[in-house]
C-alpha cells in the first residue's frame, strides 16, 4: 500500500477514519507513506510577450541553427539575445503604450515593424504558410530572424530556416506539471449561477451586411438592413396566406417584392457624423459563431430556405471598385440586399430552433458553447408550460418557464488556476497537475486478463 498526502492533518483524517470504520485488530498497514511538502508552485504568468500559457514552463534552448528563450518576455529576450543589450525596459514600455482597447501588454506579429522603427532595429518575422517574412523590406538583413511556434517566439537563422524549424520542433521542451500553491483551491467553489434572462426583444434584433470596395483596405460604400421581426411577420401571413406553400418553394413575387423594398434597407455611401449621442448601446455579434459554413451552404442545406430567399451565387462582386460601383449599383444592388434577407431567414430559424430546444437565442449569448452552456442551466433549474398570450390582434402560445423546487445546486470553482485546469481536463487527452509523473504496468495486467475472456478480432487494441 502506498499513501500519499499534502500536509499532516490529510493522514490525521485518514487514519482516524480507517480507524472508526474496521476493526484495527483485524487489519495491519504495511507500504510507505509519503509526505510531499510544498509540492505546489504559483504561477505567475507574464502578460508580456506571447509564449507564456498557463500550466507550462518552457525551458530555454541555444541551439546552432535556432534560439529558444525560456517563458515570460519571450520576444524581448530573443531581441536581447541577437543585440547583446538589454531592452527590456524599453519592451515594456512599448507594449504598455497601446490603449486596453487595442491588446495592451501583449506582443504580436503585426507589431514587430512598429518596434523596429521605433528602436532602430531590423528584426522580421518569417512566415512558413507563405514563405515570406514580415516585415517585407527592411535596411538590413539580420542573420536571426523571429518564428512564431505554439504562440512562443523563436529564433532561426536567416540561411537555414528548415533547419531551424526543425531544431526548434525537436528541442522545444515544456513543463506542463505547474500548479497552484494554494492547497485550499479545490475547496473554493460557489453555486453556478448562469444569467439567462432577460432576452433581447426580436424587434431589436438586426440582420445587417456590408459591401466594400476590392482594394487593400475595405472602405464600405453600401450596408444593408434588416429586422428580424418585421421578416418574421411577413413570414407569418406568407404562411397563413399559403398552407400548401413547402418549404422550398419560392414565396409570392408579391411578397417578395415587398420584402425587398420595404424590410430590407439599404444605406449608400459614408453617413456624415453627428455630434449629438443617441444614447443607444449595440452588440455585434457574428453568425460564424454560431454557422461555420458559408451563407449559401446555410441557406441551402441547414435551413432549407425558399428558392428565392437563398443567396445569389453568380455575382463577381470583386469587379466593383471604387470607381465603377455607382453606375453598376442596378447589378450589385439585389445581391446585397439578398444576402441580408437570406442572414435575416437563416436567423429566424435558428432562434427558433434552439429557443425549443434551450430557451435561449442568438442574442442572449455571442457564442455557441455559451448557448450550451445556458441551455443547459436553463433545462436544469427551470420547467417550462405552454401558455396562450396576446400577439397582435390574436392570440398564441408561449412558453412560461417557472424555477423547479428542491434542485440540487450545481457548484463551480472560484480559483482562476482550478478553473482553467478543469476547462483543459474536459477536453480530453493527458493533462497533469502534478510536478512529477507516476507509471504503472497495472494497465498491461488489466488487459491482458480482459483478452482471456473478450474475443479478439486481428488488433490487439481492446480498448475502442
Amino acid at each position: 500500500m502506498q499513501f500519499v498526502a499534502f500536509n499532516a492533518k490529510t493522514f490525521r483524517n485518514f487514519f482516524t477514519r480507517v480507524d472508526d470504520k474496521s476493526d484495527a485488530s483485524d487489519w495491519y498497514f504495511t507500504g510507505k507513506m509519503i509526505f510531499r511538502k510544498n509540492n505546489f508552485k504559483e504561477i505567475k504568468r507574464s502578460k508580456k510577450g506571447r509564449g507564456v500559457t498557463l500550466l507550462k514552463k518552457i525551458k530555454e534552448y541555444i541551439g546552432i541553427n535556432c534560439y529558444i528563450p525560456s517563458d515570460g518576455y519571450c520576444f524581448v529576450k530573443c531581441v536581447n539575445n541577437v543585440l547583446n543589450e538589454d531592452y527590456t525596459r524599453e519592451f515594456h514600455d512599448f507594449i504598455n503604450s497601446f490603449s486596453k482597447s487595442n491588446r495592451k501588454g501583449v506582443m504580436t506579429s503585426a507589431r514587430i515593424s512598429e518596434f523596429d522603427e521605433k528602436f532602430n532595429t531590423y528584426f522580421q518575422i518569417y512566415m512558413p504558410k507563405h514563405r515570406h517574412f514580415q516585415p517585407k523590406r527592411v535596411s538590413e538583413e539580420l542573420d536571426w530572424v523571429f518564428y512564431l511556434y505554439k504562440s512562443h517566439f523563436c529564433l532561426i537563422r536567416r540561411n537555414n530556416k528548415t533547419l531551424g524549424i526543425k531544431e526548434i520542433e525537436d528541442n522545444y521542451d515544456e513543463n506542463v506539471w505547474r500548479t497552484c500553491r494554494d492547497d485550499n483551491a479545490i475547496s473554493q467553489v460557489s453555486p453556478l449561477k448562469l444569467n439567462v434572462f432577460p432576452t433581447i426583444p426580436d424587434d431589436c434584433l438586426y440582420a445587417w451586411d456590408c459591401e466594400t470596395y476590392n482594394e487593400n483596405k475595405a472602405i464600405t460604400y453600401s450596408c444593408t438592413l434588416i429586422n428580424l421581426e418585421k421578416l418574421r411577420k411577413m413570414f407569418n401571413r406568407i404562411n397563413n396566406l399559403f398552407p400548401d406553400l413547402k418549404p422550398t418553394d419560392p414565396i409570392p413575387e408579391e411578397f417578395y417584392n415587398k420584402v425587398m423594398t420595404n424590410i430590407v434597407e439599404i444605406f449608400v455611401e459614408k453617413m456624415e457624423k453627428t455630434k449629438t449621442n443617441n444614447g443607444q448601446n449595440i452588440n455585434f455579434i457574428c453568425s460564424y459563431q454560431h454557422e461555420k459554413s458559408s451563407l449559401a451552404a446555410w441557406g441551402n442545406s441547414s435551413s432549407n430556405l425558399p428558392m428565392n430567399l437563398r443567396k445569389i451565387e453568380d455575382v463577381d462582386i470583386a469587379k466593383y471598385t471604387k470607381d465603377n460601383w455607382k453606375p453598376l449599383r442596378h447589378e450589385w444592388e439585389p445581391y446585397a440586399k439578398r444576402d441580408t434577407l437570406c442572414l435575416g431567414a437563416c436567423l429566424i430559424k435558428y432562434n427558433q430552433a434552439m429557443k425549443e430546444a434551450v430557451f435561449q437565442i442568438i442574442s442572449n449569448n455571442l457564442t455557441a458553447p455559451s448557448l450550451s452552456l445556458k441551455g443547459w442551466y436553463y433545462l436544469y433549474h427551470y420547467d417550462k408550460e405552454m401558455v396562450e398570450e396576446e400577439w397582435y390582434e390574436t392570440t398564441r402560445k408561449v412558453p412560461k418557464h417557472t424555477e423547479k423546487e428542491n434542485v440540487e445546486k450545481v457548484y463551480s470553482h472560484t480559483h482562476p488556476f482550478i478553473r482553467y485546469f478543469i476547462r483543459q481536463s474536459i477536453k480530453g487527452g493527458r493533462v497533469s497537475a502534478n510536478r512529477k509523473s507516476f507509471e504503472t504496468n497495472k494497465m498491461d495486467e488489466i488487459c491482458n486478463i480482459l483478452k482471456e475472456f473478450i474475443s479478439q478480432s486481428d488488433s490487439d487494441n481492446i480498448i475502442d
